[in-house]
């Protein structure tokens, strides 16, 4: 739903104002909480109503245990109910969100921190804090600020239980592209008619927001900056499966669904026995590799298993890179075929782990470098970013303690980040230390002081 949103500057001073001159909410006091640097962010101040402190005792209430006796009716008033406190426990995490993010510009600033590098990793802290991605960390900030800053209508709707927080999170991301100057217009047309939101979906929400274009200059710039977004991903699905999904420009979306559909014409039309849909799957794959779907292409696939697997036929699963676990039965069909011959044009390299620890055959460099070797066994055993629940691919094999302090470049010192991750982790007051474990187990600290621990996945062997 949301594309990549970077950690922007907060303007504190603009935080204040009240554009839209509307009155605003009693549960977001903003003039007296931000109007300066050299004003400390309060938030027991911020959500000191007593309409808001009222909502939250309630929601304490009702979290110590459910009456069973309500019946239907009354169980359903509860889970509407319990769904506004929700919305007002989002709206008092927003407000959380900003704030940190003020502070730690706050504390950087008064450290000589340059001011393009101030907030580095405050999105990052957010993500895991909420159990997130260190991405959809970064994302919440941006629009926490946008609606504090710029939309005091949707952020007083929130505080009152009237939307959800994705409601909320929809209507600032698509008035992201805005300037913050219309970005107030658009949330008062929005918030004209509250009634407009019964019964409206998500995705007719996010339509409505964007038919109120304040500037028809915006929409040409955000389609040339979404065209420089395009991307193509890999989603492992089960059963031996894998999802292929990307974000093109509508011209490129429509001639290769032309050109897929002509193709299929074609086959169908000669008589091709297969489906329409394995005729577009084949030729896209056909037409992007330049070989037959049935010969396969001449790649290398890193397989990891047991020798157990390979020759004992054990059911121990393996693991695929870039995939993730696989059946058995599936490793030794694609490594030997179903007769013994594989059928799989491609480069298989089997490799093995050591028995009941699951450890894959380590190696120590001496350089700074990791050497090609190393790196493909920590990508091996790491298989996504190694900061806690971020799931983004690789970019960065680094050193957990840095080498400058004393460092080796080691399995057991080694990490895989992908690049804004491994940003994050350079930023003033982030540190790192490899934990002892039966698996790989590396300790993240938080300028706040924070741990948290990641353990790499198990691999075939792990008992």
């Amino acid at each position: 739903m949301f594309d990549e949103i970077s950690e922007g500057e907060i303007n504190l001073e603009r935080v204040s104002e009240n554009p839209s001159g509307t009155t605003l909410p009693a549960g977001v006091p903003l003039a007296g909480a931000c109007s300066s640097r050299e004003t400390p962010l309060d938030i027991d101040a911020m959500i000191s109503s007593p309409d808001d402190l009222a909502l939250l005792d309630a929601f304490a209430v009702r979290a110590s245990g459910i009456d069973v006796d309500l019946g239907e009716a009354g169980l359903i008033d509860l889970l509407d109910t319990i769904e506004r406190d929700k919305s007002a426990l989002a709206a008092v995490q927003v407000l959380a969100t900003v704030a940190l993010d003020a502070r730690t510009r706050e504390r950087q600033a008064a450290a000589g921190t340059g001011i393009d590098t101030q907030g580095r990793g405050v999105g990052t802290q957010v993500g895991l804090a909420r159990q997130e991605a260190p991405d959809a960390g970064r994302r919440l900030l941006a629009l926490s600020k946008i609606l504090v800053q710029d939309m005091p209508l949707t952020m007083r709707a929130l505080t009152r239980g009237a939307i959800s927080e994705t409601r909320a999170l929809v209507i600032a991301a698509e008035a992201q592209g805005l300037s913050s100057a219309l970005r107030p217009k658009v949330d008062a047309a929005v918030q004209e008619h509250p009634g407009d939101f019964t019964g409206e979906g998500v995705k007719q929400l996010a339509n409505r927001v964007k038919a109120q274009e304040v500037d028809p200059r915006n929409a040409v710039a955000k389609a040339a900056a979404a065209a420089r977004k395009r991307r193509i991903s890999f989603i492992p699905e089960p059963d031996a499966m894998m999802r292929v999904t990307g974000m093109v420009p509508v011209e490129m979306g429509l001639i290769i669904a032309e050109t897929l559909e002509s193709a299929v014409a074609t086959k169908v039309a000669a008589g091709d026995g297969r489906t329409r849909e394995l005729i577009r799957v084949d030729e896209f794959f056909e037409r992007l590799t330049g070989a037959k779907s049935d010969h396969g292409v001449p790649v290398t696939i890193n397989l990891v298993m047991t020798d157990r697997t390979l020759f004992q036929s054990e059911s121990e699963p393996v693991q695929l890179q870039g995939y993730g676990a696989m059946p058995a039965a599936w490793a030794r069909w694609i490594v030997t075929g179903p007769k013994g011959e594989s059928t799989v044009k491609c480069w298989v390299r089997r490799i093995f782990t050591a028995p009941r620890t699951g450890e894959l055959v380590a190696m120590d460099s001496h350089k700074r470098i990791f050497p090609p070797s190393l790196r493909q066994l920590i990508q091996i055993r790491d298989q996504v970013c190694r900061t806690p629940g971020c799931n983004a691919p690789m970019r960065r094999i680094d050193h957990i303690q840095q080498w400058a302090n004393g460092g080796p470049t080691s399995a057991a010192n080694g990490s895989g980040r992908c690049q804004a991750c491994n940003l994050t982790k350079e930023a003033p007051g982030w540190s790192e230390r490899p934990v002892p474990g039966r698996r790989h187990t590396l300790e993240i600290t938080t300028p706040t002081g924070h741990s948290y621990r990641s353990t790499a996945p198990p691999l075939p062997g792990s008992s």
